[in-house]
């Protein structure tokens, strides 16, 4: 379970610093720099977690710990199986992503931009993703994974650009425009959240009595909150900077603070419903639901 999460944060960070730099290294110049400092650790950490995750399952399918882990056998089986194809397609997708720090001109954001795709599709390719329709299952998955690595990818540059002293209403320009982006992230969020999951837990019952709606519900409520701390940035410290007040500036960096709180803590809670919590009975077998099909649970 470990692995899995370190394997969603560095792969959301990675990616989504990629794509709020692109959107908007052309408003500031310093959000480049915080690519530079952010994409190699989380690049490497998604992709020392991902590996992690696929010899940790060897491991448990021969339950022999290390051993199980290297022997050849069980790594043909899992690399044949969804979790090999994701691992493949994640890492591969990673490596792009890391070539984008090279001087290679426009040819980086071709790259970084394939790399983001098939990053966000690895997480399709397991797990509640695979169900049946798989192709609008896996699409909401892809989706819900680009608005959170987006979101996720903003946080370090707005900490650091509401550190400026230089020019703090350029940095609250910044922090405007990103709340217009986030506006759309949020429809996205809801959108696709909402769909997946009312179609994995089936029905209110199941959503109040079951352990994994239960979960559900907490993850709810962790993200209301980052919403609510999202809109005050919006109304409150984000003006106050664009008028040039400092004191707008440390109210947003104690809020970013709290928002990077609330998303570890709904990567712990999504990297629990993925591998600990079970689908209501009702929906498992049409919901990507069989752990040993798709080799993506308990990592």
């Amino acid at each position: 379970m470990t692995a899995k999460f370190f394997a969603y944060a560095g792969s959301f960070l990675a990616a989504g610093s990629f794509l709020f730099v692109f959107v908007n290294s052309g408003r500031v110049d310093d959000v480049r720099k915080s690519l530079n400092l952010v994409l190699p650790l989380a690049a490497a950490v998604a992709i020392g977690a991902t590996a992690a995750q696929f010899f940790i399952q060897c491991g448990r399918l021969m339950d022999e710990g290390m051993v199980g882990m290297m022997d050849p056998d069980m790594i043909e089986l899992v690399s044949d199986a969804p979790l090999g194809t994701s691992v493949l397609v994640r890492i591969s997708g990673l490596v792009l992503l890391l070539l984008t720090l090279l001087p290679l001109g426009i040819i980086n954001k071709v790259l970084g931009f394939i790399g983001v795709i098939m990053v966000a599709a690895s997480f399709s390719l397991v797990g509640h993703g695979t169900g049946e329709p798989r192709w609008l299952l896996g699409s909401l998955v892809t989706i819900h994974v680009l608005a959170v690595a987006f979101w996720v990818g903003a946080l370090m540059p707005l900490y650091a650009l509401s550190h400026s002293t230089r020019n703090i209403q350029a940095a609250g320009d910044m922090a405007h425009r990103f709340g217009q982006q986030a506006a759309f992230l949020v429809g996205l969020l809801i959108a696709a959240g909402s769909f997946l999951g009312w179609w994995l837990i089936g029905s209110f019952t199941d959503l109040f009595g079951s352990q994994y709606g239960l979960t559900f519900l907490a993850k709810l409520t962790v993200i209301a909150g980052l919403l609510a701390l999202a809109t005050a940035n919006k109304f409150r410290f984000v003006p106050a900077m664009m008028s040039g007040d400092p004191t707008g500036a440390t109210h947003l960096r104690h809020s970013i603070r709290w928002e990077a709180l609330a998303i570890v803590t709904i990567l712990v809670v999504t990297t629990v419903l993925t591998t600990v919590t079970q689908l209501p009975s009702s929906h498992a077998e049409n919901s990507g639901g069989s752990n040993m099909e798709n080799m993506d649970h308990g990592n």
